[in-house]
């Protein structure tokens, strides 16, 4: 699952759920997860553990990666 589905059904599940908390959980803005969200932006090693920690192991940080250099065609 990558993040932008995980935070879709977190809000599905739980109408209390605000991304900004959970952005707030991972020590960054809610901007910085927008653009992780849509591959804007690469998560360093430590966010993408957080990320992998704080979504209980359901979100595939390779998918991020590999999301953000899809996009830079190298």
């Amino acid at each position: 699952m990558d993040l932008d589905e995980f935070l879709f059904y977190e809000k599905k599940k739980n109408k209390d759920f605000l991304d900004f908390e959970f952005a707030e959980k991972l020590g960054i803005t809610r901007h910085h997860l927008s653009n992780l969200r849509h591959g804007k932006f690469v998560p360093s090693a430590r966010l993408a553990y957080k990320i992998y920690i704080a979504t209980d192991k359901k979100v595939d940080v390779w998918k991020m990666i590999i999301k953000y250099y899809e996009k830079k065609d190298i």
